[in-house]
């Protein structure tokens, strides 16, 4: 019976011990000089991002690797209106080529043909499809991109008005993407305006366009 009792008073200090060190453990910590006070925050690091390679781009020059010189886009984009927004050549880092698209004036009236666009053709009927861009957005302007499926007689079905939308940068690369859905599949426009401009000739920088099936 002592011993019985012996035992119980052991356990119940083992049982007390472990639960002060559970507790001990759950309580607050000083912080660690690796680890910024709270409240902030500390950018640790900024990494461009980059499609997977296996992915097959639908937009047969979405990379502006074809742009002949002299020409005022690359090989399969529209120009905009000249009056609203201006596009150039600049190189980029690995020394292929980039649009540089500058804004004068918002593109908020302004219709689908009337922006920077480009088509594809070729789509399957009623299949989701993903577009994403490749950006460095410097300045205040926000772009909306909308898709339009072609029809007959020239009539174009609105697909998705706002598939993507870029907010202003300060010239960081980010991807963008969105999805949109196909009704009888052929060829749709792809198209891209600017909204919102708030600072003179804001610019944005594209590095690719990319339309894939969505997964």
């Amino acid at each position: 019976m002592i011993l019985s009792k012996r035992h119980n008073r052991i356990g119940t200090t083992a049982s007390l011990l472990l639960l002060a060190v559970v507790f001990t453990g759950c309580g607050p910590k000083k912080p660690s000089a690796d680890y910024p006070p709270p409240g902030t925050m500390r950018v640790v690091s900024v990494e461009a991002l980059e499609r997977p390679k296996w992915v097959a781009n639908l937009i047969s020059n979405g990379s502006f690797s074809n742009w002949m010189p002299g020409s005022p886009a690359g090989a399969g984009f529209s120009v905009p209106d000249p009056e609203h927004s201006r596009i150039s050549r600049s190189d980029g880092q690995g020394g292929g080529p980039l649009m540089l698209q500058q804004w004068l004036k918002t593109e908020n009236t302004k219709k689908a043909t009337q922006c920077l666009h480009t088509t594809v053709d070729g789509l399957k009927p009623d299949t989701e499809y993903r577009l994403s861009v490749l950006a460095e957005v410097a300045g205040g302007v926000s772009t909306v991109f909308s898709v339009y499926e072609g029809g007959a007689a020239g009539a174009q079905t609105l697909l998705n008005p706002e598939v993507i939308v870029t907010m202003p940068g300060t010239g960081q690369l980010k991807q963008y993407s969105g999805t949109f859905r196909t009704h009888s599949g052929g060829q749709v426009l792809i198209s891209v305006a600017g909204h919102c401009l708030s600072t003179p000739e804001a610019g944005i920088k594209w590095h690719e366009w990319l339309l894939s099936e969505a997964s």
